[in-house]
């Protein structure tokens, strides 16, 4: 019954991005996000179908593919394919890193469609929708199980992607907790506003009970970056202090003796070896400075041995050095400038807009703080091939065009009077009265 159902939404999802490429794109985002094909327990051939008809369908819009390299985000995503193809293939062992590259390369393709496909305001804020419906939708599982038990340590992730361990579990729904909040006023249904609340609270509670040292540091990035975007910025702590608490209350000293490892890393076995691993990639690295050893982590894990004695390897946990010594040099530098630049111009965007337009302040805001969220978390975690990240860099391409457009022609919306400013509103008791404009 769940394949017969899987397959349905699979063709459905397929022929809607054959006629209209938006929908299969939406479709392909929450598809690589939610994983039904692991509730159906089947292969996972489902993605792979979406994303081709998707493309098929997108080839009409082939007129707008040139600007593509005019877009300083994705020019810098085109750039960043260069150094990690040619370090798969003068990868130290290049089997190890083909089936890495094929999913990447693939997850690019669709990425890149997104700034194609999506032309409009409209268009945009569905894609941010669905990205936080998508994984605030795991958050508030997770948050409502382990409150409905009185407590519980989430050993495990979700699915078997991208989110399958506790930490990217966490890291996931950091980054999706202000997508979800600044969803709510992004539109006027009541139902929907208070959905995305119960997201962005039960994501909190998820995050804390996967017991991630990480996800925890993400987790307080969060609250301070909605409290300086609120007007009530002492309120907001407060608020989201008292609503953690209790959750943090029911998992006991526990979980408070986890996070206390925090003031010295290398007490802890675990964090101890991922730095030892850490150190020993860095010396790895200077042998493969240009190309790397290989895309995918998988060489760096079998040479691992001749820099660190350790009973059986383990990936590095921190997706910049990952890249640095899979890929080499230049992919480190392309990443960086590409997340640096995207970072700064939301940021430039929320200033320059914040009195003027609404819409696009909100949209800045979301997306800046995700991935600002992204670049603290995936210091303590390997993500190279993270897909969220992804699609929020392609996300602020689309809003880079948007901006573009209105400037290019005279003419700027105002989504609110000069007097005004956008804010992060944290009380969830206000949360309702939250205007979509």
């Amino acid at each position: 019954m769940r394949e017969a159902l899987l397959w349905l939404i699979t063709i459905s999802l397929c022929l809607a991005g054959l006629l209209r490429p938006r929908l299969g794109l939406y479709g392909y985002v929450w598809f690589s996000i939610m994983k039904p094909d692991d509730w159906a327990y089947t292969a996972s051939i489902h993605s792979m179908l979406i994303a081709g008809s998707t493309l098929a369908g997108s080839l009409r819009y082939s007129f707008s593919f040139p600007k593509l390299l005019r877009n300083p985000i994705t020019l810098g995503l085109l750039l960043l394919l260069i150094p990690v193809t040619v370090s798969t293939f003068t990868a130290v062992d290049p089997a190890l890193s083909y089936l890495p590259y094929r999913s990447y390369v693939q997850m690019m393709v669709m990425m890149l469609l997104i700034p194609v496909v999506l032309q409009t305001e409209s268009d945009l804020r569905t894609l941010l929708l669905v990205i936080g419906l998508s994984i605030g939708l795991i958050g508030l599982k997770f948050g409502l199980l382990g409150l409905l038990h009185g407590g519980a340590r989430f050993s495990q992730g979700y699915g078997n992607g991208l989110l399958s361990d506790n930490n990217a579990l966490a890291l996931g729904l950091a980054m999706g907790l202000p997508l979800c909040w600044f969803g709510r006023s992004m539109i006027e249904n009541w139902w929907l506003r208070q959905l995305l609340l119960a997201c962005a609270l039960g994501s909190m509670a998820a995050v804390i009970m996967t017991y991630s040292r990480g996800g925890m540091l993400c987790l307080a990035l969060n609250v301070l970056l909605l409290a300086y975007w609120s007007r009530h910025k002492v309120a907001t702590v407060v608020v989201f202090a008292v609503l953690a608490a209790p959750v943090v209350y029911l998992l006991g000293n526990g979980y408070l003796d986890r996070m206390a490892t925090l003031k010295n890393p290398t007490a802890d076995s675990s964090a101890n070896d991922r730095i030892l691993a850490a150190k020993a990639a860095i010396q790895m690295w200077k042998d493969h400075p240009i190309t790397g050893v290989g895309f995918g982590g998988l060489n760096q894990m079998a040479l691992q041995h001749k820099y660190l004695d350790l009973d059986q390897p383990i990936v590095v946990h921190n997706t910049y050095i990952e890249l640095l010594v899979g890929s080499g040099i230049f992919a480190m530098v392309i990443y960086l400038a590409v997340f640096g630049f995207s970072i700064y111009y939301l940021g430039a965007t929320i200033r320059r807009r914040r009195r003027t337009n609404a819409q696009c302040t909100r949209f800045a805001m979301a997306m800046q703080a995700s991935l600002l969220i992204f670049c603290l978390g995936s210091y303590f975690l390997s993500r190279v091939t993270f897909d969220m990240f992804y699609m929020i860099l392609a996300a602020a391409a689309v809003l880079l065009e948007l901006v573009r457009q209105k400037n290019e022609s005279g003419g700027e919306e105002h989504a609110e009077s000069e007097s005004e400013e956008v804010e992060a509103d944290a009380s969830p008791v206000e949360a309702h009265k939250a205007a979509a404009y």
